[in-house]
C-alpha cells in the first residue's frame, strides 16, 4: 500500500493484485502476474460456478486447438475465435472480481498480454485470419 500526503490530509492507495487470464498447460488458466507467477485455482477467488464451469470449457477449447495447432494444421482462425470467446470470459472475471483483482488477458492469435478489453478487440479486427 502506498501512502500519499497532501496537506494535512492522507490518502491511500491500495495497488490491486494482477492476474492474467491464460490457459497452459497443467490445467491453468489464471496466474498471478503480482508476485510469484504461480497458478491461481478458480475456486479460490470466490467466482460463481457458472464462471468457473466457463473457465474450463474454454481450457478445454484451448487443448484442442494446441493440439491442431501442434499438429501443423493451420490454427489462425480458432486461435482468433479462442481470444473473442476469451474477451468475454475477460469481461465476465472483470466484473466477479472488480475492486479485488486487476485481470488481464493473453492474446493467443497477438500472443501478447493485454489490460484493456476494448483495445483488444480493436486490434483483432486488423488481424488477417488467413
Amino acid at each position: 500500500m502506498n501512502l500519499y500526503v497532501r496537506g494535512s490530509a492522507r490518502l491511500t492507495q491500495s495497488v490491486m493484485r494482477k492476474i492474467l487470464l491464460f490457459a497452459d498447460y497443467l490445467d491453468h488458466v489464471l496466474w498471478d502476474r503480482s508476485e510469484d507467477g504461480k497458478p491461481i485455482a478458480p475456486e479460490t477467488l470466490g467466482l460463481s460456478e457458472e464462471t468457473i464451469r466457463l473457465l474450463w470449457e474454454w481450457y478445454r477449447m484451448w487443448g484442442q486447438i494446441e493440439y491442431k495447432d501442434r499438429g501443423g494444421g493451420d490454427a489462425n482462425i480458432d486461435w482468433l475465435l479462442f481470444d473473442e470467446k476469451g474477451i468475454s470470459l475477460w469481461r465476465r472475471l472483470r466484473g466477479e472480481l472488480a475492486g479485488r483483482y486487476n485481470v488481464m488477458f493473453y492474446s493467443h492469435r497477438l500472443e501478447e498480454d493485454f489490460e484493456d478489453p476494448d483495445k483488444l478487440e480493436m486490434m483483432l479486427r486488423d488481424v488477417p485470419t488467413a
